[in-house]
């Protein structure tokens, strides 16, 4: 499967130590590839991809479509847009490190994950972290962001978010436009791996 992909992402996925991780990043490019080559209508072995360093990859040549990819813990979320910048995370809903608030956490948000019982604060703490990782992947600056000045509360966001809990994983996706249509479609590891397989993709 590995061959699948692009040299940029083999060369990622080289990176990682922990076999799970390197799983995670090949599938990432796959799905993705999957994903794109559904809406638009090109092989998936035919799309290529750029990107500037530091930025988020781009098809290529320039096109109207947006993605955003993220995984963690056997998991992987990917969105995509035709008429908006977006950014995705997924985070597995364990205990939060709530002492990391204060560093990265808008004051408001502060309040809204102390004001909550044990159970909702894990749940708010992911909730906003999910959503300023995807704020900061749509806008092309990742976590190099100051991200205690970004309020995802603020009601300007409001119709510019969507988190939802998905099993034990909390999602979040930030479109530079207010959603107005808005689908998830859930695929196995055996789907992605039959789609490449049966339909003869070109490694």
């Amino acid at each position: 499967m590995f061959n699948y992909v692009s040299p940029e992402r083999q060369e990622k996925i080289t990176q990682f130590v922990f076999t799970e991780d390197k799983k995670l990043a090949l599938y990432s490019g796959l799905i993705i590839r999957w994903a794109l080559s559904n809406m638009i209508g090109i092989s998936a072995d035919e799309l290529l991809f750029h990107s500037e360093p530091n930025q988020k990859p781009v098809l290529f040549p320039k096109s109207n479509i947006d993605f955003s990819i993220s995984h963690t813990r056997n998991a992987i979320l990917c969105c995509l847009s035709s008429n908006a910048f977006v950014g995705a995370d997924i985070e597995k809903n364990i205990t939060a490190p709530l002492e990391i608030m204060k560093y990265c956490f808008h004051p408001e948000e502060i309040e809204y994950v102390k004001n909550s019982s044990l159970n909702s604060a894990n749940f708010r703490f992911y909730e906003i972290w999910t959503r300023k990782e995807a704020y900061t992947k749509a806008i092309g600056t990742g976590l190099s962001e100051n991200l205690s000045s970004i309020n995802t509360l603020n009601s300007y966001y409001t119709s510019n978010f969507h988190t939802w809990s998905e099993d034990d994983y909390i999602c979040s996706i930030f479109s530079s436009q207010p959603f107005k249509h808005f689908s998830v479609t859930t695929l196995s590891e055996s789907f992605i791996s039959s789609f490449f397989f049966s339909n003869h993709i070109s490694p």
